[in-house]
């Protein structure tokens, strides 16, 4: 067993065999350790008192060398790159680590706490105890340090404590011969301590030596009086009265009972963000809950949750995102589950993941989850599952940068606002919390106007208050305010410039490698490890330890992000990619099955030399976020795999493949009109470099939409005439292909050539049957559902979606559940059910991949200004559809100007009066779009009065049956009613009898005009019908709904 004496000598011993400590400065570090009592000793009280204040330019690197000389002898059986136990490394410097039994001041020590709270006779066999183990002076070869002098006083008090204390216990058990030699010890080592020579006359008067006892008191009475100008205090009185008048021994006065102070955790400030997290574990819910916690970096999120965790009862997990490159989609989740399982989960996408995440999380837990802003789109998405389908014991407490905010994790937030408990957003430390951590950092209280310039200048971020702390202590007050550093940034390169050059070096490289430091890997590339041998790397490593630049808890890792990003940039670029060059090279041999960590070193390290070897590691690294639903992941590196063939990698076939991989990428991430763009390209790049075959791939198509994706206004004969040759020219055995062209011929005839679009769609789908293909059958599916009103069949619809989600979710394509919900919804708004529709929405947000985001949120957003238009709140349903408006025109929707004339001219058209959108409609007319809004105009200049104007727009032929033909028809309908065209009223009457009991809505559900029913009482009314049958199913769908301006349109 290991033991460390300082009583006498600093020496140390392992079961009773001296060990060799080096020499005396060496030494020094373990009585500076011993003397810390356990406490952490600072790097710079080791330089300021090994070197007595004036230490040498690399004292750091001297100190690293004595730590590590010291950790051998300490522990010599420790097996190589297992963390040291004993002299443990511990920002900002090292703490000695034993039980107190095993260094014998801490042990004198122990013994002394125990006998103050312990019965009389306990007490006195503890305190000779801890006087049986004081072998000699504290720290006696460094009596003149002044180190060594403040420790040896402090433990000069604990040993006097020990005499004390036994006497008086020895005096309540009635055996003062036992301490009277100690007593009369301490008296004549501290003849001015009045408590000793108290005691130790009350002792002599106990034995039967009162002579003996009142010169004592008369001694000490003289020699206070002499030399201090004092008069004897109580302690002396009541010896006096117990020598001169001896009574029965009276009962020890026990000291108060020793209260452990609450461990020192760092945590400052933040009681009433703490509240509010305990408010909402407190609050009982129905369904699974989350709070979001958002602040800038280096502002306390960690702090605040960790607390939280701590304090909260129930069970606890954690789950944190990577904030560098190259961890697998989803990590997060995989290490929760690896974690609490013991087994990693073989998941390949969201949709299994999150079924394996789910059980893990079962029964009332509290999920804590770092740092969302760097969160992939597997990640998300399986959030968004366990959040939309948790139950109410489910808290997730979610912490992102404020600053970093994707359009993934800000669709994220809106999607699941109907879950959101709370959203709390962390600002700066209040003055006297950030006054206090400062003092903690700066190891002194700092004056007023220091605390304030240094607070100002860090506002209140706590990351950059500790680091402001630590200049103020180790280059002065006036540094720190002089010359205020421009932010954490340059404090972080101030210390760095304080640790010796080779570490500062090696955690550079480290830092190459991400915020978690692989040592092995490290160790293992020369690249990485430089001119260094292990013992050297991992004592450089350790003064990253020592320097709160790196933390071991369990793993190593850099302390925070901004910590590795500071490190990191100082290294010059083309170094930089040579690392990852040799990083590449390493993780393929090493590690091939790191294929998103291979992906990033590849892109990473691309050049002409690497392109080759970089290839093969992108294009797996895409296929494979693709898989996971990391879209972003996947568009960048099929980008980079299109650069490597520019910089002379691959072939013709693979440059084809890789180009339309992208367009499918970029299709999935929700960029129509890049991926559109970049299919282009790649028809243009097959039809210049391959065949007929090569160019017949390109055409390929794959995209989940709601709604059509091809441009309204693009000429589109050209196309449908060259996927037509191409579909006469291919072998037609290859039944595959043919599907794929079909399907692009499906979508080149978006959104009017109906007839076309839906001949190719049901061909494609009988295709993807006859080779058992879920994705094909899916997509073909999608194509079935744009064609809605091309049939009669009110439940066609609905139909297309149960099929699609039975398809989609018997082969986990979870981007194919989310559509087929959302087609569901949309049949569910037509049938006037939107309690079916809003499930419908909850489950889509539960499954959707990153790509599917935008529209889905805008689903959702549209849904409640449809209850709002519905329930009759049309100046909020106004307001609502108008910033809808702006927003789709914004996104870049190759449609988004016809679509906001539609949506305005509808919710005008439900409030009465479509006049108000008259200029708007004219000015889409004269940009070429008067065949897209030609009903609206005449319905907008009948209600302006100008009958004569819609007059001379009218008759309009009948309309595609495309995605708006129900809300055309009913507006043509509606329109042909107030101006007398029997023929059109009996037409579009007939047209719309199929879809009574339904609301005229389009094919997505999006837009709602009241109603079917209701139009046809109007038709009715116009040919002299009776209206009553349809304004009485009118009114009862009305009622349903507490539509109440379908109600009192249906009784006018």
């Amino acid at each position: 067993m290991l033991r460390v004496d300082v009583l006498g000598d600093v020496r140390a011993t392992i079961d009773g065999r001296p060990l060799d400590l080096g020499g005396p400065r060496q030494r020094a570090v373990l009585g500076l350790l011993a003397a810390a009592s356990g406490r952490i000793v600072s790097t710079d009280r080791f330089v300021e008192d090994l070197w007595a204040g004036d230490p040498p330019p690399k004292a750091l690197g001297a100190l690293q060398a004595y730590v590590s000389h010291l950790r051998r002898r300490l522990e010599p059986d420790r097996a190589p790159r297992t963390p040291a136990a004993v002299l443990v490394s511990a920002a900002p410097g090292y703490r000695l680590v034993l039980p107190d039994e095993q260094v014998d001041a801490w042990d004198v020590a122990r013994l002394v706490d125990a006998a103050r709270a312990a019965p009389a006779a306990e007490a006195l066999t503890l305190a000779l105890a801890a006087r049986s183990r004081w072998t000699g002076p504290p720290f006696a070869a460094y009596a003149d340090e002044p180190w060594a002098a403040d420790a040896a006083t402090r433990l000069g008090e604990v040993h006097a404590a020990a005499a004390e204390i036994a006497g008086e216990a020895a005096l309540a058990v009635g055996r003062p011969g036992e301490v009277l030699s100690a007593l009369d010890e301490l008296a004549r080592a501290e003849p001015l301590r009045e408590s000793a020579a108290a005691l130790l006359a009350r002792t002599l008067a106990a034995v039967g030596r009162p002579g003996d006892a009142s010169a004592v008191l008369r001694d000490v009475r003289t020699r206070l009086g002499e030399e201090l100008g004092l008069d004897p205090g109580p302690a002396w009185h009541e010896a006096q009265q117990a020598v001169l008048a001896p009574v029965a021994t009276p009962a020890r006065r026990r000291a108060a009972p020793v209260v452990a102070a609450e461990p020192d955790d760092g945590f400052l400030g933040r009681t009433a963000e703490l509240a509010r997290l305990h408010r909402a574990h407190g609050t009982r819910r129905s369904r699974a809950g989350v709070v979001w916690v958002a602040a800038e970096a280096g502002t306390g999120k960690s702090a605040l949750v960790e607390r939280f965790a701590r304090e909260v009862t129930g069970r606890v997990l954690r789950a944190r995102c990577p904030e560098a490159g190259g961890a697998p989609p989803g990590w997060a989740w995989r290490e929760l589950v690896t974690a609490a399982t013991g087994t990693p989960p073989t998941a390949a996408d969201p949709f299994t993941l999150a079924a394996a995440v789910a059980p893990v999380l079962a029964g009332p837990v509290t999920l804590v989850c770092e740092d969302v802003h760097g969160a992939d789109g597997e990640t998300l998405q399986v959030l968004r599952h366990l959040v939309a389908n948790g139950d109410g014991a489910l808290l997730v407490v979610a912490t992102y940068r404020d600053d970093e905010v994707s359009d993934d994790l800000r669709a994220t937030l809106a999607l699941l606002a109907a879950q959101t408990v709370d959203r709390i957003r962390l600002a700066g430390l209040d003055p006297e919390s950030g006054r206090r951590l400062l003092a903690r950092h700066a190891g002194r209280d700092l004056a007023e106007r220091t605390w304030r310039a240094l607070l100002d200048r860090a506002a209140g971020n706590a990351l950059f208050l500790r680091e402001l702390g630590d200049l103020a202590r180790t280059e002065g007050d006036d540094v720190a305010t002089r010359d205020l550093p421009a932010g954490v940034g340059d404090v972080l390169s101030r210390r760095l410039a304080r640790l010796p050059a080779r570490a500062v070096a090696t955690l550079t490289r480290a830092a190459v490698l991400g915020r978690e430091v692989d040592v092995d890997l490290m160790l293992g590339v020369e690249a990485l490890r430089g001119p260094l041998d292990e013992e050297e790397l991992l004592d450089d490593l350790d003064t990253g330890v020592v320097a709160g630049l790196l933390e071991s808890d369990p793993d190593l890792r850099f302390s925070h992000a901004l910590v590795r990003d500071t490190v990191a940039a100082r290294m010059p670029p083309l170094r930089r990619a040579r690392l990852h060059r040799a990083l590449l090279d390493a993780l393929g041999t090493r590690h091939p099955e790191r294929v998103h960590a291979l992906a990033h070193h590849a892109e990473l390290a691309l050049d002409t030399t690497t392109a080759g070897r970089a290839l093969p590691h992108l294009v797996a690294g895409a296929t494979a976020a693709l898989d996971a639903g990391a879209v972003e992941e996947a568009v960048r590196w099929w980008r980079a795999a299109l650069r490597a063939h520019d910089l002379g990698a691959g072939d013709t076939a693979s440059r084809l493949s890789t180009h339309r991989s992208l367009v499918r990428a970029l299709a999935a991430s929700g960029d129509v009109l890049a991926a559109l763009a970049e299919r282009d390209r790649s028809i243009a790049v097959a039809r210049r470099d391959g065949d007929l075959t090569d160019e017949a791939w390109a055409w390929s198509w794959d995209v989940v939409a709601l709604w059509a994706t091809r441009p309204a206004l693009d000429e589109q004969d050209a196309a449908i005439a060259r996927v037509r040759e191409l579909l006469d020219a291919i072998d037609p055995s290859d039944r595959r292909l043919r599907a794929e062209l079909l399907l692009a011929l499906a979508h080149e005839s978006q959104p009017w050539l109906v007839d076309v679009g839906r001949a190719a769609g049901e061909e494609a789908l009988a295709i993807a049957v006859e080779l058992d293909d879920p994705r094909l059958r899916c997509r073909a599916l999608a194509v079935a559902h744009f064609h809605t009103f091309a049939t009669d069949d009110p439940h066609h619809q609905r139909r297309v979606g149960e099929e699609m989600l039975a398809v989609a979710s018997g082969a986990h394509l979870g981007d194919h559940v989310a559509l087929a919900h959302l087609v569901l919804s949309a049949a569910a708004v037509g049938r006037g059910e939107l309690d079916a529709a809003q499930g419908h929405l909850d489950a889509a947000t539960a499954t959707a991949g990153a790509g599917q985001l935008p529209v889905l949120a805008l689903s959702v957003t549209v849904f409640a200004a449809t209850l709002d238009l519905v329930h009759g709140r049309l100046d909020a349903a106004r307001r609502a559809f108008d910033e809808l408006s702006a927003r789709i025109t914004a996104s870049g929707d190759p449609n988004g100007r016809v679509i906001r004339t539609w949506i305005r001219t509808t919710v005008a058209a439900v409030a009465g009066d479509c006049s108000v959108v008259l200029d708007e409609l004219e000015a889409v007319a004269a940009a070429g779009g008067a065949g897209y809004v030609a009903v609206l105009r005449v319905l907008a200049h009948l209600d302006a009065g100008r009958e004569a104007d819609a007059r001379a727009l009218w008759p309009l032929p009948p309309y595609p049956r495309e995605a708006t033909w129900l809300l055309e028809t009913a507006f043509q309908c509606l329109a042909a009613c107030r101006l007398g065209d029997v023929e059109v009223v009996r037409r579009t009457r007939d047209e719309l009898r199929p879809w009574a009991g339904q609301l005229v809505r389009t094919g997505n559900g999006q837009l709602v005009l009241g109603p079917v029913d209701l139009v046809l009482a109007r038709a009715a009314t116009a040919l002299g019908e009776d209206p009553r049958p349809h304004a009485e199913a009118a009114a009862a769908l009305a009622r349903r709904l507490a539509a109440p301006q379908w109600l009192a349109a249906a009784r006018a």
